[in-house]
């Protein structure tokens, strides 16, 4: 059941597991150790929201889905948003369903630096029981649309290695509304898939129920109380107490670690080693119909520089405003907008060596979070803004706005050599930069003087208390994580309920 406040009769419930956050964690771990007889429940900040409710309007949209309405910023040597989600399905209800395996390589460093006690192989039938639960194909060419198929041919040209993107889309019509709730339910969010299964093993879900406070015993962690009534609207209606063996925190790499410092749980370390994979990318005019709008907005990667560079590209699409946003102000981009049907997008992430921190600010979720692009990251990203115009160019790009401040229209690779260079632009230039990716902030390793949860997702110092979501990760992914983060929870729930069955 998925039940809303006035539904709730009882003040004081008993569960065997009670998750905090219905995400990607929460959902596959709801899942899991409701299939394996437990009694879960599930408490999710946010509301319940499907397909009739979703808005084609993105302020609406981000009130309804976004945490803090899609206004959350990282402040440090630059402003940077860092976007996630806040309602049943959590942050895969909003993103575009992009479904990367953790590299090997990636793996084989966390496993030897963090003294982690389980190999890629016992993950392996996790990721791969993920895959198939939340459909994860290459993304369909039938839908490609123009942007996605633009930057094929600069790869195709160039010799680089990627394609379509791998995506839980299998039926996808190409509307472009992954970001706002898609509207048909082809992406099959946790909220289409680990969650409904759950339902069907008796897990329970309440919604507008932010957990607050946790409930000890000694030691022991033995449940949670949590506020009740959706905010956005000024409800304040009552506590629920949710009395539990085994208490999971599932809310991500904010809420997470936000939860265990308002209640005085874990060590040093938590809220510390905050990575976000920054992202940036460019915009380019073409001489052909693009209508980027009509399509995956984000169905092409190239994963060339993946493990030289730790940079991976990717195609995206926005609204015209946003588009407009990168262009000058006045006359000058208001006479680029009219070109928007044959303009062309193409992005990218990197594996960041920085570290940021969080910090909560009380009750309500509110947080301040704490970031410094440090200046290997600035040196890779205008490296790897150099490499998106080289496969634009490559596809036969006429000019590109680069998003740096400062930096003309580029009309050649001889301009992107010349004005995108490390050693040229500052820090501050860099003007379009996001994020989506939190984790780390409590991360998982062997040893308690250097991590929070030990191998098995426990909190180190405390009984009773796991955290199963990408906080965990003892470092950088370097890919998008939501499979990692789904697999993750699958292993350690199987151990969860090894324990308790």
């Amino acid at each position: 059941m998925i039940l809303a406040p006035q539904d709730v009769q009882d003040s004081i419930i008993h569960c065997d597991v009670c998750l905090v956050g219905s995400g990607a964690g929460g959902g596959a771990a709801a899942w899991y150790l409701a299939r394996a007889g437990l009694k879960v429940v599930c408490l999710e900040a946010g509301g319940h929201f499907t397909e009739k409710d979703f808005s084609r309007d993105f302020g609406v949209a981000s009130r309804q889905l976004y945490a803090e309405d899609g206004q959350r910023i990282m402040s440090g040597n630059l402003f940077i948003p860092v976007a996630g989600g806040e309602c049943i399905g959590g942050s895969t209800v909003i993103n575009s369903g992009i479904c990367f395996r953790i590299p090997e390589s990636r793996f084989a460093q966390w496993q030897r630096d963090w003294a982690l006690d389980f190999g890629f192989q016992d993950l392996l039938p996790h990721i791969e029981t993920v895959e198939q639960m939340i459909g994860v194909v290459p993304s369909n060419p039938a839908v490609f649309g123009g942007n996605n198929a633009f930057c094929m041919e600069g790869l195709t040209r160039l010799g680089w290695t990627g394609g379509p993107m791998p995506r839980n889309a299998p039926a996808c019509v190409g509307c472009g509304s992954c970001n706002i709730g898609c509207p048909t339910g082809a992406k099959l969010s946790v909220a289409k898939t680990f969650i409904p299964a759950s339902e069907e093993f008796g897990a329970t879900f309440y919604t507008w129920a932010r957990a607050e406070e946790a409930i000890l015993d000694g030691n022991r962690v033995v449940g949670v109380k949590a506020r009740l009534g959706n905010p956005k609207l000024g409800e304040d209606l009552d506590w629920l107490e949710v009395r539990a063996k085994a208490v999971v925190l599932c809310a991500g790499a904010i809420q997470t670690p936000a939860f265990l410092q308002n209640n005085h749980l874990g060590n040093r370390h938590v809220g510390q080693h905050l990575r976000v994979h920054p992202a940036t990318g460019v915009i380019a005019s073409t001489d052909r119909e693009i209508q980027g709008w009509n399509g995956v907005p984000q169905g092409f990667y190239c994963d060339e520089f993946l493990d030289e560079d730790d940079m991976i590209l990717e195609s995206y699409w926005a609204s015209p405003e946003v588009f407009f946003m990168a262009f000058p102000f006045g006359r000058e981009g208001t006479d680029r907008m009219t070109g928007f049907g044959q303009m062309v997008a193409l992005g990218g992430t990197i594996a960041d060596r920085g570290e940021g921190r969080v910090e909560p600010l009380g009750p309500g979720g509110k947080v301040r979070v704490s970031y410094d692009v440090v200046d290997d990251d600035r040196r890779r990203l205008i490296r790897m803004l150099r490499r998106i115009c080289q496969l634009l160019f490559a596809g036969g790009a006429r000019e590109i706005q680069s998003g740096v401040h400062g930096v003309p229209v580029l009309k050649s690779m001889d301009d992107a050599r010349r004005w995108l260079d490390e050693d040229r632009v500052r820090m501050k230039q860099l003007m379009s930069l996001y994020s989506s990716h939190p984790q780390a902030t409590a991360r998982m390793g062997g040893r308690p003087e250097d991590s929070v949860v030990n191998c098995d997702g426990a909190v180190y110092g405390h009984e009773g208390l796991y955290v199963m979501d990408a906080s965990i990760f003892p470092d950088v992914l370097g890919v998008n994580p939501q499979v990692t983060v789904m697999s993750l929870a699958l292993l350690l729930s199987d151990r969860l309920a090894n324990r308790m069955v």
